[in-house]
C-alpha cells in the first residue's frame, strides 16, 4: 500500500500523521468516495481494486478502536485536562507552564486556544478505520465497516459539538492538503444518525462471534473473550443506538420534532440501548456501568497528570455542588488538600494538610509552581489510581430517557423511574470504593440542600457564593425545570469524567450551575460574557493555507447559528443546536443566566 500524509492537527499542535491508503471505492452515498486526487496506490495483494487483504485490515481496526478515546497521558492532557474537562466544571489546570507546552496563563486565554486548544481533535483513530469503512464490504466483513462507523461518528459529533463544522467527508477520505470542505453541523448529525442506524442494523444481522471480535478488539490473556466488549456485539449494538439517543437530546431545541423522531427510534431498535435492573442493578456481567475496558485496571492518566505532573486538579464548581448536594461522589474521586496552603501573600491560610476538599475556579489566573507544597499544588487531585477507563456511562442514557419522559416521549416507564434508576447505578457502580445502600438511600432522600459557599485559600479574589439551590429527592410537584435540573446536574455527577458529553449538556441546557469565570480573569481577545461562559472553541491554524478554509467553516457556523458573537469564528458564536432561550436576571450584579428550556 502506498503511504501518504493526513492534514491534521495531532498531539502538538499541527502535524503530518504517516496513513495506509489503498485503492478507490464508490459506495451509495457520496461522501464515501476515496478523494483520488490525494493518491491511493494500487495494493498489495495484488487485486483490481487495490483493498488491503482481510487481516491487515483487522489490524488496523484493532488500533483506531483502542484510540477512540486515547489514554495516553500526554494525548488525554490535551484532549482532556486543558479544555473540555476544564469547561464542563470537572477539573482545572493547576500551574502555567508545561514541560510539553507553551505558557497557560489560564484556561480561558488565547494562549490556550494556540498552545494547547488544537489537541483536542487528534484524528489518529481515522487513520486506523479508513480501511474498514472503504473496504470491508468486498473483503466480506461489513460488520467492521458498521464499527468503523461506530467509531468515526462519535468522535466527528464531539468534534462539531467543540467547534462547529468540519469536514466530514475530507477528513474520513484522509484528504491532506487544502481546499478542504467543511460541512454544518446540521447535516453532520443528519449523517451521524443515519449512519448510526444503519451500523447498528449490520451488526444485529451479521452478528459477530466472540471469536471474530477478538480479531479487531484485542484478546484477553488465555481467554477467548475480547478486550473491549468481552466478546459481546450488543454491547456495539448498544453503543450506536446510545449515541443516537445522545445525539437526539443535544438538538431539542433547534429540531424538537425529529429529537424525538430519533431518541424514540433508538431507544425502540432491536438491540435497544444501555439499561439496568429496576433499582439501578447490572442484569447482565457484559453490561457494566460504564462502556469500554480496554486496559481495564490499568493506571487513569487524570490520576497520573494529577499525581506526577501536578497540572490538574478539582474543579471549584465540582467541589461546591457536591458539598450543596452532600454528594458522596466527592470524597470518592478526590484526596482532601495535600499539603497547607499558603495564600498568595505568602501567609499561612488556614487551611491544614488534608483538611478538605478544595478546587481551582475554572478561568483562575494560574502561577508557575510545580510542586504539591505551594500555589494551587496542595489542591484536590483526582485520586483513583484505576479508575475505569469509559465512553460513555450507563447512568447517561438512563437519565437522557428522564428527560425524554419529562417531555412526554415514547420512551417507557416515568421520569421520575429513569432519574431514580440513573443516580442508583451511578452510585452502585461506585460500590468498590465504600459506597454503601445507606448512602445511597440517604443521599436520594435529601429534600434540602447545603448552604456552603465556594472559597480559594490560595486566592480570595476567586471566592463566589454556591449556585445549587435544589435538593435530590424526586418530586412531582416541581416545574419541568426544577426536574430537569435535578436530572442534569445528578447526571453530571454521575457521567465523570466524561467531560465532552458534560459540557455539550450544560451549553444546551444551562446545568448543572458552574460557576462563572470572573471577568478580570478572562484573557481572550474577545468579548467573552463570563456567566454565559464560553459556547465553543474557535478555529485556529497559523498556516496561511488554511486560511480560506477555516474563513470558509466559519461563515458556514455563523449561517446555521442562533447567535454570532463579535466575529464568526468568535467562542461565543453558539454551536447550529445551541438555541438562546435562557433569560439574563439584571436584579443581580453579574447578570445571572435563568434556563429556560420548556416553553
Amino acid at each position: 500500500m502506498k503511504k501518504r500524509s493526513i492534514y491534521a492537527v495531532a498531539l502538538f499542535g499541527l502535524l503530518g500523521l504517516t496513513v495506509a491508503g489503498c485503492g478507490d471505492k464508490t459506495d451509495e452515498y457520496p461522501w464515501q468516495v476515496v478523494d483520488k486526487s490525494e493518491g491511493t496506490g494500487s495494493g498489495e495483494d495484488g487485486g483490481n481494486s487495490g483493498a488491503p487483504t482481510i487481516e491487515t485490515l483487522e489490524a488496523t481496526l484493532m488500533s483506531g478502536l483502542r484510540e477512540i478515546q486515547s489514554f495516553d497521558n500526554h494525548k488525554y492532557q490535551y484532549q482532556r485536562t486543558n479544555s473540555i474537562d476544564v469547561f464542563a466544571g470537572y477539573t482545572t489546570v493547576s500551574q502555567n507552564q508545561f514541560t510539553f507546552g507553551g505558557a497557560l496563563p489560564s484556561t480561558y486565554s488565547t494562549q490556550a486556544l494556540q498552545n494547547y486548544y488544537n489537541g483536542i481533535m487528534d484524528k489518529t483513530v481515522f487513520n486506523n478505520i479508513h480501511d474498514a469503512y472503504f473496504y470491508a464490504e468486498e473483503l466480506g466483513k461489513p460488520e467492521w465497516k458498521a464499527l468503523a462507523m461506530i467509531a468515526y461518528d462519535l468522535l466527528m459529533s464531539q468534534f462539531a459539538d467543540f467547534y462547529g463544522p468540519m469536514p466530514f467527508d475530507d477528513y474520513r477520505n484522509l484528504k491532506e492538503n487544502p481546499p478542504i470542505t467543511y460541512v454544518s453541523v446540521e447535516e453532520i448529525y443528519d449523517r451521524c444518525f443515519t449512519e448510526l442506524k444503519e451500523a447498528a442494523e449490520i451488526l444485529n444481522e451479521r452478528k459477530p462471534s466472540a471469536e471474530e471480535l477478538a480479531k479487531v478488539e484485542g484478546r484477553t490473556a488465555g481467554e477467548l473473550a475480547s478486550d473491549i466488549t468481552n466478546g459481546n456485539y450488543l454491547m456495539w449494538v448498544k453503543l450506536a443506538n446510545s449515541l443516537r439517543l445522545r445525539l437526539a437530546m443535544n438538538i431539542i431545541k433547534v429540531d424538537p420534532v425529529r429529537a424525538q423522531q430519533e431518541a424514540e427510534a433508538a431507544i425502540n431498535a432491536e438491540g435497544g440501548v444501555f439499561d439496568c435492573g429496576p433499582n439501578g442493578e447490572v442484569t447482565d456481567p457484559d453490561f457494566d456501568y460504564q462502556w469500554y475496558n480496554y486496559q481495564s485496571g490499568a493506571q487513569h492518566p487524570l490520576y497520573f497528570i494529577c499525581w506526577q505532573w501536578y497540572d490538574s486538579r478539582l474543579s471549584a464548581s465540582f467541589e461546591n455542588i457536591c458539598k450543596r448536594l452532600r454528594s458522596p461522589m466527592l470524597g470518592i474521586l478526590f484526596a482532601k488538600n495535600y499539603a497547607a496552603i499558603t495564600n498568595n501573600s505568602g501567609n499561612p491560610s488556614g487551611y491544614s494538610a488534608n483538611q478538605d476538599w478544595v478546587g481551582i475556579r475554572q478561568g483562575s489566573a494560574m502561577i508557575n509552581k510545580s510542586n504539591l507544597q505551594s500555589g494551587y499544588g496542595p489542591f484536590s487531585m483526582f485520586n483513583q489510581v484505576n479508575y475505569p477507563r469509559t465512553l460513555m456511562h450507563v447512568s447517561e442514557v438512563l437519565f437522557a430517557r428522564a428527560e425524554a419522559r419529562l417531555r412526554g416521549w415514547n420512551v417507557g416507564g416515568t421520569a421520575e423511574e429513569w432519574y431514580n434508576k440513573g443516580i442508583r447505578r451511578a452510585m452502585l457502580g461506585h460500590a468498590q470504593y465504600g459506597i454503601t445502600e445507606a448512602d445511597i438511600t440517604t443521599y436520594m432522600n435529601q429534600t434540602d440542600f447545603e448552604w456552603v459557599d465556594y472559597v480559594d485559600p490560595y486566592n480570595e479574589i476567586n471566592n463566589i457564593d454556591g449556585r445549587v439551590e435544589i435538593g435530590v429527592k424526586w418530586s412531582d410537584d416541581d416545574s419541568d425545570e426544577l426536574k430537569l435540573e435535578k436530572i442534569i446536574t445528578q447526571r453530571w455527577i454521575a457521567i465523570f469524567p466524561q467531560s465532552p458529553e458534560a459540557w455539550t449538556t450544560f451549553r444546551r441546557t444551562g446545568y448543572p450551575r458552574l460557576f462563572p469565570v470572573d471577568p478580570g480573569m478572562n484573557n481572550w481577545d474577545d468579548d467573552i460574557n463570563c456567566e454565559v461562559q464560553i459556547r465553543r472553541i474557535p478555529y485556529y491554524d497559523k498556516s496561511a493555507s488554511a486560511q480560506a478554509d477555516l474563513t470558509n467553516a466559519a461563515n458556514i457556523l455563523a449561517g446555521e447559528s442562533s447567535e454570532v458573537g463579535s466575529t464568526n469564528n468568535s467562542p461565543m458564536t453558539r454551536i447550529w443546536w445551541d438555541i438562546n432561550t435562557d433569560e439574563i436576571d439584571m436584579t443581580t450584579e453579574e447578570g445571572r443566566v435563568i434556563p429556560h428550556n420548556f416553553n
